[in-house]
């Protein structure tokens, strides 16, 4: 940070809040870069990225329910299937397209990738279905030109898409994952802040527990059609007699699991059950109890903030009014652009490491860290390319004696153009 011109008298006034991914390096004990800056600016705030935070929790939920192995086996071996066989692929577009399927592509689930790509997956399972089921049975017809054993093995991939179980545990799956990749893309985004962290837990714990009982929207959806004709998507989907009490009983435990999860991995500490007392929705609504409702957690926040006893004086006094009549006045809002200024989440980290990615490949890997950092910062903060004119930049380039793209080389050639003695015979 000296490097680039911060001072240390500024970062001990402006450095309030410090956001990493988890790792040892960065939050351990002794020697972690959090522990580091908390001993030299002891008012800046540690955060472990919240949205780090729900991955870690939904993994832990998806390994403790053994039931669930199964399901990831199937996708990762569908993966695998199309992943490594371009052949499959082409077949499996054929059939989409005459039975006017849109294919989206299959990744793996309960990877490293946020809660999102797992929702895209299902959803894609369930979007390509019909055609799945299509082509594995075309697989494992003895004149599909296969061997007995991958015949054997696409009809049991066949014969797991036919079983009630299967199809309804992947419609639970994107109910779940729907309610978990819509908080995980609020904890992602730059406008995101710890005043409305809290309610949007809570919103996503009372639906994880909701769904345990009731059926979700793509769930429920299936099961009005299996009851009608015992089919999904034109396929004919089979039933046990232990089916129901054993999709119960996992739904029952997957989304329990979930739910402590997430509780574990999002106590309520101090600084986020504090700013939780910023939000109108937390407010009681007897009027002698909300008047004096979370002036210690303001003058927490305050102390925490190294905010002098005068203006700390008057944010109470203004968060006491903007109880009364929702008004923020200009010391309350001091209060609430500190709040805004702590970082929640690491995703602009990780987003800089995909840009990064996108420059320093394998073909370009020996560029010099001054170049990859020069086209990181156009690639993150340049502005759309619709938007840019390069007019001032050409004319520059060509006024520096640079040459065109289109200028004819001049000179003569480096290497001779030597002609090949079987090439004379077509001289």
């Amino acid at each position: 940070m000296s490097d680039i011109g911060l001072r240390d008298d500024v970062l001990r006034q402006q450095l309030i809040g410090f956001c990493s991914d988890g790792a040892s390096s960065m939050i351990g004990q002794y020697s972690g870069v959090a522990t580091l800056l908390k001993n030299q600016y002891p008012a800046m705030s540690s955060f472990h990225c919240m949205a780090h935070r729900l991955e870690l929790s939904i993994k832990h939920a998806v390994d403790t329910v053994s039931e669930l192995s199964h399901f990831r086996c199937f996708i990762d071996e569908v993966y695998k299937v199309y992943s490594m066989s371009p052949k499959n692929q082409s077949e499996l577009q054929a059939i989409a397209d005459s039975m006017s399927v849109e294919l989206l592509k299959i990744q793996k689930v309960f990877d490293v990738r946020w809660a999102f790509s797992s929702y895209v997956s299902v959803r894609s399972v369930l979007r390509d279905f019909p055609a799945l089921y299509k082509h594995f049975c075309a697989c494992a017809d003895n004149g599909s030109g296969r061997t007995s054993k991958e015949r054997s093995r696409y009809k049991g991939l066949a014969n797991k898409l036919q079983k009630w179980f299967f199809v309804s545990e992947a419609c639970m799956l994107k109910d779940g994952l729907r309610c978990l990749k819509q908080l995980s893309l609020f904890m992602q985004r730059a406008d995101a802040h710890i005043v409305d962290a809290f309610d949007n837990i809570e919103n996503a714990k009372l639906q994880l527990l909701a769904l345990k009982v009731e059926n979700g929207q793509t769930l429920g959806k299936f099961w009005a059609n299996f009851d009608r004709d015992s089919c999904y998507k034109g396929i004919e989907i089979s039933k046990t007699d232990t089916d129901d009490a054993k999709f119960a009983s996992f739904r029952a435990q997957f989304f329990q699991s979930l739910h402590d999860n997430v509780a574990q991995r999002f106590p309520c500490t101090d600084v986020l059950s504090a700013a939780r007392v910023l939000s109108k929705k937390s407010w009681p609504d007897d009027p002698l109890v909300k008047a004096l409702y979370g002036d210690t957690d303001i003058s927490h926040l305050c102390k925490s903030f190294n905010v002098d006893s005068a203006l700390a004086a008057n944010i109470l006094w203004e968060y006491g009014m903007f109880k009364r009549n929702g008004h923020v006045g200009k010391y309350l809002q001091h209060l609430f652009d500190l709040l805004s200024a702590l970082p929640i989440s690491s995703a602009d980290c990780e987003r800089g490491f995909s840009q990064m990615n996108l420059y320093h490949t394998a073909e370009r890997n020996r560029m010099l860290t001054s170049t990859v950092s020069e086209l990181m910062m156009i690639g993150i903060n340049g502005p759309p390319l619709s938007a840019w004119n390069a007019t001032k930049y050409v004319v520059s380039w060509l006024k520096s004696g640079r040459h065109g793209a289109l200028d004819k080389a001049t000179g003569n050639s480096a290497t001779a153009n030597e002609v090949p003695k079987k090439a004379l015979l077509f001289l």
